[in-house]
């Protein structure tokens, strides 16, 4: 295909480093930020992650014929998609579209998981003040307190201190 041709040569001019790999593996997405692909039905149990947890971004190519599914494209979350013919120019824009694409849903998946470790952390401090609360009839403001005063005192996170309240209270120490 020419125009595939042309935009992997402008990608390579832009330092871009390509590897061509057919078939399309499980074992193909390690150490590479995207991966170009022409559309063949089953794509989506081929593509080498999970949808939502991938490690490269992807740009499918579909036919000019149609002939493709639009669930299975849906199922593969591809950041980019290019119908049949195109220009070499336009692969290159797409690319660096869905690279830009990837990028931002990396960072947005890094601030979910990093929002979800902030949860859990304030509801293992939140069982944590429970025990102290019950175990010394304090109130939730001096519970508290000495969690923090202990994770200064021992130079550790409040969280760890609340996970030893906590595995204190499970073996009954």
């Amino acid at each position: 295909d020419p125009a595939l041709e042309e935009g992997m040569r402008e990608l390579r001019r832009r330092r871009a480093e390509i590897t061509h790999a057919w078939p399309l593996s499980k074992g193909v997405a390690t150490g590479m930020d995207m991966l170009v692909c022409d559309y063949f039905p089953g794509i989506a149990e081929v593509i080498p992650w999970e949808p939502g947890e991938a490690n490269a971004a992807l740009v499918i190519l579909l036919p000019q014929s149609g002939g493709y599914d639009d669930a299975d494209i849906a199922g593969s979350a591809p950041q980019g998609v290019l119908q049949r013919p195109f220009a070499g120019q336009t692969l290159v824009t797409a690319a660096q579209v869905a690279l830009s694409q990837f990028r931002y849903e990396r960072r947005l998946r890094d601030r979910i998981s990093r929002l979800d470790d902030n949860l859990r952390s304030i509801r293992y401090i939140e069982r944590a003040k429970l025990v102290l609360m019950t175990r010394k009839g304090i109130e939730e403001a001096a519970a508290y307190r000495e969690l923090r005063e202990a994770a200064m005192k021992k130079r550790v996170s409040i969280v760890d201190v609340a996970d030893a309240v906590l595995r204190q209270e499970e073996f009954g120490i």
